[in-house]
């Protein structure tokens, strides 16, 4: 219970709901942390792919700011690469895609985000060298992500 007077109800909720705020934005905030702190192991699964880097991982989370700035660290590690990170919650698909700007003459993220949104039941797109998706089908993910590697090699071999 609330322990406090009729009079003073209104005054408590909103403190309440203040504290609710500041809770959540905190939680964003390491979740945040938790996914970009990631960002050095994922270097180290990158596929060579001639000279570029190609990162396609799912991560425990699908915090939509998280996946971008995990996304912009590994761009300065890796200086040549095509980055997709997903992940799932409740059944509902997050994708991230970033590309290079060397790279962004043949390959963008959002027409990349767009296809493979496309493949997990959903919408996506964005700029050349960011782009979100989201999906409803993450059980289609794995095949997606495959289909999506053999285009990205076709891209970058040719």
């Amino acid at each position: 219970s609330l322990k406090v007077p009729s009079s003073e109800l209104l005054n408590k909720i909103d403190q309440i709901q203040e504290q609710m705020k500041e809770q959540e934005k905190n939680i964003q905030q390491l979740k945040s942390k938790i996914t970009s702190s990631e960002s050095g192991n994922l270097s180290k699964k990158a596929i060579s792919v001639g000279e570029v880097k190609v990162v396609m991982e799912k991560l425990a989370t699908s915090d939509p700011q998280g996946l971008r700035e995990t996304i912009d660290k590994l761009k300065s590690e890796l200086k040549s690469a095509v980055i997709i990170l997903s992940g799932v919650d409740q059944g509902k698909v997050t994708l991230a895609v970033g590309v290079t700007q060397d790279l962004i003459a043949k390959i963008k993220a959002g027409e990349i985000a767009s296809e493979l949104a496309i493949s997990i039941g959903g919408k996506g797109g964005g700029k050349p060298d960011l782009a979100m998706a989201g999906g409803s089908k993450p059980e289609l993910l794995d095949q997606a992500f495959n289909d999506c590697l053999t285009k990205i090699k076709k891209i970058i071999l040719n």
